[in-house]
């Protein structure tokens, strides 16, 4: 937590709740945007409950946002190599795998899109 506490403050940093028609939180994005100011990380995604779509939908609606409100045309993360949900949902909505590297004993995939 402490790594997310410290990007508070950063300007490149922009945090989105995730909530359904009611307005009920079901989770929450943080976004890192790069230098180029083209491209954006994807840095965390947590939702509320898992296996009822709600983060492939949340992330389909993200990448909507990011052109139209942020004008990103790229969009990148990692994702540790046994997160196998998260990997189908990523490769389902058309994210490619860029590279890999270890980190603390773990394989990191690290994925992009162009948007």
């Amino acid at each position: 937590m402490a790594d997310y506490e410290s990007e508070f403050t950063e300007i490149n940093t922009t945090y989105l709740c995730i909530i359904n028609s009611s307005n009920i939180i079901l989770g929450y994005f943080i976004l890192v945007k790069s230098a180029q100011k083209k491209s954006i990380q994807l840095k965390r995604i947590l939702i509320s409950k898992e296996s009822l779509g709600i983060g492939q939908r949340a992330l389909a609606k993200l990448e909507e946002y990011c052109i139209s409100i942020m004008g990103i045309k790229r969009i990148w993360l990692d994702v540790y190599d046994n997160n196998y949900r998260a990997i189908h949902v990523y490769k389902k909505l058309g994210y490619q795998l860029f590279t890999t590297e270890k980190e603390n004993k773990r394989n990191v995939l690290y994925f992009d899109k162009s948007l």
